[in-house]
């Protein structure tokens, strides 16, 4: 059995998506004869290897309820570390499927079963668990305590390493710790490539986004070219969009105006395929709209932005488009829109913490705006922290 699982691991890894689903699907049938205790552990070992092999397309929706019917067996059997592990597999089937309230409920199950197995038994579970609420930007406080005590283990296998620097650096960019970031994402872009390599055009993708925070815009074109080369093999659609987009910011950076209009096809890409990068790629496009003076432009993109963060809800991304747009709206002395987009920026800050960078664009635009950066300020607490999270 261990063969199978190392086979079926080796080819999800190299791409052989088909070749890995017939391993697993034929030691899955071999496992059926074994005792639960043996049989349940197994069986989520290789289906966890099927959802990596379903990363070349998209998904597939019909594992999740065999990874769900197996945590339920484990439940009743009081196999408490298997229902940790099945919740992971089950989060990772949910996010291969774009289903985010699916992997956000998974998640959270996952966190509760983490507290009945130790923490070196599920470093896995646990590092799996903080790259995905970090990801989807939920339960942020209890993300950060689980890295805290993800990190204390010690070395951990390449896998878990990877998904724990994943976390660590969307935390960290969450933050506005740009710079911490992009060494987290670094490290586990290295990690990605021989373990989670579906991973890697996401993780250097996020890296090209800092890499234009921090104005350093001759790295994006390295970031992209190998989007271009590994996106297709996972069937990431919108990998050439988005990575065209962000080089229009690089070349806008360096004080190129592109025309809009060559704008236009990939950001339809992205409206069709991944409304989280239209979002990302709206907010960097517009800030450098907004710097160069190209208001009403910088207001169009930033409007479909502001659109996008709120389907996929990202609270980073839902506040930084509200801010810019009150922005833009001062500056057409639009004053009642700069208010009305700072109020509904208010309303989605509330997971992040008073550090994070799109905090700090809400409070600048409040500022013009003549409101407080957050109805919390005006009652005395900490900006971005609900009281009962103190």
């Amino acid at each position: 059995m261990q063969a199978s699982l190392s086979a079926g691991a080796r080819a999800a890894r190299l791409f052989a998506g088909a070749e890995a689903r017939e391993i697993v699907e034929r030691a899955l049938r071999l496992a059926a004869s074994f005792p639960a205790a043996r049989r349940i552990p197994l069986s989520l070992a290789l289906l966890r290897i099927a959802v990596d092999a379903s990363r070349t397309s998209s998904g597939d929706p019909g594992l999740v309820p065999r990874i769900r019917a197996l945590v339920e067996e484990a439940r009743r059997d009081g196999f408490r570390p298997e229902v940790a592990a099945g919740c992971a597999v089950l989060a990772l089937a949910h996010w291969a499927n774009r289903d985010d309230a699916g992997t956000a409920e998974a998640t959270a199950i996952g966190g509760d079963a983490l507290h009945d197995v130790s923490l070196r038994e599920a470093a896995l579970e646990t590092a799996e668990l903080v790259a995905c609420l970090a990801s989807l930007e939920r339960d942020l406080p209890r993300v950060r305590t689980l890295a805290a005590e993800a990190r204390r283990l010690g070395p951990l296998p390449p896998r878990a390493a990877g998904n724990l620097a994943m976390g660590e650096g969307i935390l960290a960019a969450i933050d506005g710790r740009a710079e911490e970031a992009a060494a987290f994402l670094e490290r586990g872009v290295r990690l990605c490539r021989d373990v989670l390599p579906w991973e890697e055009s996401p993780v250097l993708a996020r890296l090209a986004l800092i890499d234009l925070e921090l104005g350093r815009p001759e790295r994006v074109l390295e970031r992209t070219a190998r989007m271009r080369e590994i996106g297709p093999r996972f069937g990431d659609g919108s990998a050439g969009a988005f990575a065209n987009l962000l080089e229009v910011a690089a070349r806008q950076h360096h004080g190129e105006d592109v025309p809009e209009e060559e704008l236009a096809g990939d950001l339809a890409a992205l409206e069709m395929d991944s409304k989280l990068r239209l979002a990302q790629v709206a907010c960097a496009l517009g800030e450098l709209d907004l710097a160069a003076g190209r208001i009403e432009r910088a207001r169009r993109l930033l409007l479909r932005g502001c659109a996008a963060a709120d389907a996929v809800a990202r609270p980073s991304l839902a506040v930084t488009t509200r801010a810019l747009l009150a922005r833009a709206e001062l500056v057409r002395g639009d004053h009642r829109a700069a208010r009305e987009h700072v109020e509904a920026a208010r309303r989605a800050m509330h997971p992040l913490p008073p550090v994070a960078r799109a905090v700090r664009l809400l409070r600048e635009a409040a500022a013009a705006a003549g409101l407080a950066a957050t109805p919390l300020e005006e009652r005395g607490q900490p900006s971005g922290q609900p009281a009962a999270a103190r």
